[in-house]
This record gives structure tokens, sequence and C-alpha cells, in this order.
């Protein structure tokens, strides 16, 4: 069971702040609390770091699906918990993923100001809650599944096309970022995006008018 709730706040007649609630919680789940390592996640967990791997439904469009490394795995998806992160299948026992629940909230907004060029750059935050049920989280501190992550964007084509830009995140996303990027800050940079909202009757219409 899931449930998303997303809204947009004005400060100004042309500028925003968009924010978006996510909410998943497995009513049966045989294995939530399961003790071995490969079935410490079964396919279709919720994600805090929704990727490839998750989209165990092929509900989206992802180019390099199962690769780990380069820049197709630095694709990111923005439903479940909607975090910008991206570490690939090998992290996926060791954080942002649950059998039980997670709780997400996404915030984006445009700067008050035009940017040279009428750059379309964001600031962007996520925070959420994982809660590991497996004997291997048993002694997780709230802080350690508590995350919370934040940045730039470059946002085109009406959010279809993004690319996020990490500038300050929880300890344990440092932690795994410290492992994964070893230092190289390109291997953070994530990008998305939204076929869904390529509608082309609109994209006509738009040139027409």
């Amino acid at each position: 069971m899931s449930a998303e709730w997303q809204q947009d706040l004005y400060y100004h007649p042309k500028r925003r702040l968009s924010a978006r609630l996510f909410a998943g919680y497995f009513l049966v789940n045989s294995r939530r609390n399961a003790g071995t390592v490969s079935d410490n996640l079964a396919r279709g967990s919720f994600a805090l770091n929704p990727q490839g791997f998750n989209d165990y439904r092929f509900d989206q469009l992802f180019f390099g699906r199962s690769d780990n490394q380069g820049i197709w795995a630095q694709q990111v998806s923005q439903n479940e918990g909607g975090f910008k992160n991206a570490f690939g299948a090998p992290y996926r026992t060791q954080i942002g993923n649950s059998n039980n629940f997670i709780l997400a909230l996404n915030l984006r907004a445009d700067l008050p100001f035009r940017l040279p060029l009428g750059l379309p750059i964001k600031p962007w935050f996520d925070l959420g809650y994982y809660d590991d049920a497996t004997p291997a989280g048993q002694n997780l501190l709230l802080r350690d599944q508590l995350l919370w992550s934040g940045g730039l964007m470059l946002s085109v084509l009406d959010g279809r096309f993004e690319v996020y830009f990490p500038l300050v995140q929880a300890k344990p996303l440092r932690d795994v970022y410290a492992d994964y990027a070893n230092g190289n800050y390109a291997r953070r940079i994530t990008w998305s995006i939204r076929l869904d909202r390529l509608r082309l009757a609109d994209m006509i219409e738009r040139n027409v008018n």
C-alpha cells in the first residue's frame, strides 16, 4: 500500500516551492523479517533511492537498468522515496531499501531571482526514513535510517529531464559515497528522464500556438 501527495506553493506569481510526500507500507510481506543477506530485500521492496534494479515491473525506461558503473548507472527515478542518490544494486542491502515501510518528503524550489542566460537551476532537498525490519537492522538507530540529502538541479523541458548535483547529505549517505564514489564527485551526479510527461499532443499544440 502506498500514497503520494503533491502540492505547489507559490511565493511569487511565477515562482514556487514544490512539495511531495510519499508513504509506503507492506500490509503483508513474507520476507519482511528475512534473515539471510540474499533474502534481506525482496524484489519490489520500497526504495528511498529508486533505480533500475528496483523497477522489477519495468514500469519506467532505464538505459542501464542493470549497470553498476558509468553514466547509465547514475539514472534515478522520481517515484517512491524520490531521493537523487544512485549507488547501484551492490549496495541494495546497505541503505535506503525496506521490506516494511518508508516515508519521504521531497522539496524543490524556484530561485527568487533570474540567473544569467536564464539557467534553469533549482535547489532541492530530500528527507526520508526507511525501516529495516530484518535481523541486520535490529541494532540500527534512528539516525542510521533517517536520511536527508540536498543540492542543486538543472531542470529542462518542464522537468522532463533533470540533472542533480548533491551538495550535502546525512552521514549514512556520506559513508556509502566514500566507498562508491571514492572521492570522484562526478560519480555522485545523477539524472532522471520522465517520458510520461512527454505528451506529443501538448508539444504540437505549443509549437502551433
